[in-house]
């Protein structure tokens, strides 16, 4: 075997990964943009870093650090997207709820129609676990960032969400994926 290319740079997991517990966090806004999706509708995205004076400050930015270290396409592991306009063409209320969380939460914020006055701002974020279909088809689950809240909000308590089950994905009764057949030891390639 030869050395593998990032070795000497490369971060070692051996606990495990950090994760954010369902819940409310004060986040710091790191990076906003507005996305034109390929329907013609926008989607504000919101980069978030957990900012609220805990062990958990800055986890998105180590994470990001650890897995993006000579990766050009690694991408910032926290993003709140936000759709700005309903079905109906009208401004989303979730789109204005969430800029009335920021600006409680900064005063003398006031919006202005310009998404890059975002960065550095704190808001409340209530996060849930969500699942998700792995690499090898079995469903794990994620925490991720699914309402917006103004930061006294999340100070004050909330009620941390049910999970958000993943519809119309089966698994067999041994939690293995739909379709996967084990293979026997003495019948692996290696």
């Amino acid at each position: 075997m030869r050395k593998v290319m990032g070795w000497d740079n490369a971060a070692a997991y051996t606990d495990g990964v950090e994760r954010v517990p369902a819940g409310g966090h004060v986040c710091r806004i790191v990076a906003a943009k507005v996305e034109m999706l390929d329907n013609g509708s926008e989607k504000l995205q919101l980069a978030l870093e957990i900012d609220e004076g805990s062990a958990l400050d800055g986890i998105f930015g180590r994470t990001f650090n650890a897995r993006g270290v000579g990766n050009p396409a690694a991408k910032w592991p926290c993003v709140f997207g936000q759709f700005l306009t309903g079905t109906d063409g009208l401004c989303s209320p979730f789109f204005k709820g969430l800029i009335k969380c920021v600006e409680n939460s900064n005063p003398g914020y006031q919006w202005a129609w310009d998404e890059t006055t975002l960065k550095g701002k704190r808001v409340g974020m209530v996060f849930r676990e969500e699942e998700f279909v792995a690499y090898d088809g079995s469903v794990k689950t994620a925490t991720r960032p699914a309402f917006a809240r103004s930061v006294d909000r999340i100070r004050e308590g909330v009620e941390v969400p049910d999970i958000k089950r993943l519809q119309g994905h089966a698994a067999e009764p041994s939690g293995a994926p739909a379709g996967f057949t084990e293979v026997p030891d003495e019948e692996l390639p290696f």
